[in-house]
C-alpha cells in the first residue's frame, strides 16, 4: 500500500473553500457572520430558540462563560452539542449581556457515537419524521432524500419511500429510441452525468430494501446507457460521449465527481441483480482508470494529475473508496478510505460547492471501519451540528444546490451504524478496517504540520 501521506514543498494546503458570508448556527435559528472572536447576528428565524432573544446586529462573544478564540464556528458547535444535554445554551453578548437559549433536549453523544448512541437515534427520528411530514425528500434530480430514509432501516420510513419513489419520472425506464438518439448525439438530456448515478443508487438500494422489481427496467436502462456513453478511459462528464463526437466527451472532457457516482450506481445495478456483460465491462474500465490514483494523491476535478496537496476533493476520495470496495479492490479501497478519514477538517472545501464533500466523506471514512468512523465523527461532526436547523431540517450551508436533498445527507451520516445500505456498510469488507492505535494515526494525518518535520520524520510518515 502506497502512503496516503502527501507532501508538496513540505506543506499541506487545502483547496478553495466555498461558503456564504453568513452561516447557519445550528439549531439556534441564527444566521451570522463570524470572525476569530465574534459571531455577528444577521437574522433570526421566526419561532426558533433565538427568536425574541437576539436581533440583527447583536455580537456574540462567548458561550458558557468562555470567550471565543480561534475557530468560533467549531467552538459554538461544541457548545451546542453540550447544551442539548439539558436544553440550555448560555451566550455572552458584547458589553457583557447574558442570553440563554432553550434548545430541545436530545441527550449527549456516546463515546462511540454515532454507534450505540441515543442522541444520534433521536436526531435521526426528528429529521426523518420531518422529511416524511413535509415530503421534503420528494422530487429533485439527485434523490439523496430517498436514499437517506432508506438508510434508517425503519419500516415507516421505507414505506414513505415506497409510496413516493415509484411515482418519480426517473423511476420509469426511458424510451429506448430517446436513449439511442442520446448516444448517437442527436438528443441532449442535460447534465445526466450528475443525475443518473444518484438515481441508479436510489433505485438499486430501494429494490434491495423492498423487493420492488418495477424499478429494475429503469435501473438497467441507465446503467447500460452510461456504460455505452463512456469515453475510452471509462469516464464521463456533464454529458456522455457520443457517436457524432467519435466517442469523445463534450465540453472540457471528464469530471471525476459525477463519474464516480455513476460508477457506484452501475455497481449497485449489479448488486440489485441486473446481469449484463456490457455493464460489467463498463465498470471494469472505470475501476481500472481510478485505480491509477491509488497511492498517488487525491482525485482532481477533471483531467489533471493526482492532487498531492489535499486528501480529498469534494468527496471524491470517499466516492473512490466506496467504488473500490464494491469492486473488491482492497489496496485502493484502503488508500482512499484513509484519505477520507484524514480529510475531516476540510469538509467545507470543493470546486463550486462543498455539498458532495459533506455528503460522501463520512461514508468514505466508514469504509475503514467503525473505529475510524467514530474518530471521524468526533473530529468533523461540528459541520453537521451547525447545518442541523432548529426545525429539524438539515440545511446545506454553502453555495446552494437546489437539486440536492440535504436532510438525506444528514441521515446517511448518522445511519452509518445501522449498515442497512450497501453505501453505508452493509456487507462491508472487515479486512479493510483500521483498529486500535492505528486509528489515531490515520485520522490525525490531516492535522500534522509537515513543514516542521525533519527529513527522517517525513520518511517515517511515508513509510507508514
Amino acid at each position: 500500500l502506497k502512503t496516503m501521506f502527501l507532501v508538496v514543498a513540505g506543506s499541506l494546503v487545502t483547496c478553495w473553500q466555498a461558503g456564504a458570508k453568513d452561516h447557519l448556527i445550528g439549531p439556534t435559528g441564527i444566521m451570522a457572520s463570524t470572525s476569530k472572536t465574534e459571531i455577528k447576528v444577521s437574522s433570526v428565524a421566526e419561532g426558533s430558540p433565538a427568536d425574541g432573544k437576539l436581533k440583527k446586529g447583536d455580537m456574540i462573544v462567548g458561550v458558557a462563560g468562555v470567550k471565543f478564540s480561534g475557530d468560533v464556528r467549531q467552538q459554538i458547535a461544541t457548545a451546542i452539542d453540550h447544551a442539548e444535554a439539558k436544553g440550555n445554551l448560555p451566550l455572552t453578548l458584547k458589553g457583557g449581556k447574558k442570553v440563554d437559549l432553550t434548545l430541545p433536549v436530545l441527550g449527549v453523544y456516546s463515546k462511540t457515537a454515532p454507534w450505540d448512541c441515543k442522541k444520534t437515534d433521536a436526531i435521526v427520528t426528528r429529521i426523518a419524521d420531518q422529511m416524511v411530514k413535509t415530503k421534503s425528500f420528494v422530487g429533485g434530480q439527485i434523490p439523496v432524500g430517498y436514499i437517506g430514509l432508506l438508510a434508517t432501516g425503519e419500516q415507516k420510513y421505507i414505506d414513505a419511500v415506497k409510496e413516493e419513489l415509484p411515482k418519480q419520472s426517473w423511476a420509469k425506464a426511458p424510451d429506448p429510441a430517446v436513449l439511442a438518439a442520446l448516444l448517437k448525439g442527436d438528443k441532449d438530456l442535460g447534465y445526466i452525468g450528475w443525475y443518473w448515478g444518484y438515481q441508479m443508487i436510489a433505485l438499486a438500494e430501494y429494490h434491495l430494501a423492498t423487493g420492488d422489481k418495477s424499478v429494475l427496467p429503469a435501473l438497467e436502462a441507465y446503467a447500460l446507457t452510461m456504460s455505452r456513453g463512456q469515453d475510452p478511459a471509462g469516464i464521463w462528464g456533464h454529458r456522455l460521449a457520443t457517436v457524432k463526437r467519435n466517442g469523445r466527451l463534450p465540453g472540457y472532457a471528464h469530471i471525476n465527481n459525477p463519474s464516480l457516482s455513476t460508477l457506484i450506481g452501475m455497481q449497485m445495478a449489479l448488486k440489485a441483480g441486473i446481469d449484463n456483460e456490457e455493464i460489467r465491462k463498463g465498470i471494469a474500465r472505470s475501476v481500472a482508470f481510478y485505480k491509477t490514483y491509488s497511492g498517488e494523491g487525491a482525485l482532481p476535478y477533471g483531467v489533471h494529475d493526482p492532487n498531492t496537496r489535499i486528501f480529498n476533493n469534494n468527496g471524491s476520495s470517499a466516492m473512490a473508496a466506496l467504488a473500490m470496495a464494491l469492486s473488491g479492490e482492497k489496496e485502493a479501497a484502503r488508500f482512499f478510505s484513509r484519505q477520507s478519514a484524514a480529510a475531516h477538517d476540510i469538509q467545507e472545501t470543493g470546486h463550486a460547492t462543498h455539498y458532495f464533500n459533506v455528503l460522501w466523506t463520512p461514508l468514505g471514512a466508514n469504509v475503514a471501519g467503525p473505529e475510524v468512523s467514530q474518530a471521524f465523527f468526533k473530529k468533523g461532526n461540528w459541520v453537521r451540528t451547525l447545518y442541523r436547523a432548529w426545525d429539524d431540517r438539515f440545511t446545506y450551508d454553502g453555495q446552494g444546490q437546489k437539486a440536492c436533498n440535504d436532510d438525506g445527507s444528514l441521515l446517511l451520516a448518522y445511519c452509518l451504524p445501522r449498515r442497512v445500505l450497501s453505501i453505508t456498510g452493509k456487507d462491508a469488507d472487515e479486512s479493510l478496517w483500521v483498529t486500535g492505535e492505528e486509528v489515531a494515526k490515520v485520522v490525525g494525518l490531516g492535522q500534522i504540520d509537515y513543514s516542521k518535520l525533519s527529513n527522517d520524520q517525513l520518511i517515517a510518515c511515508l513509510l507508514y
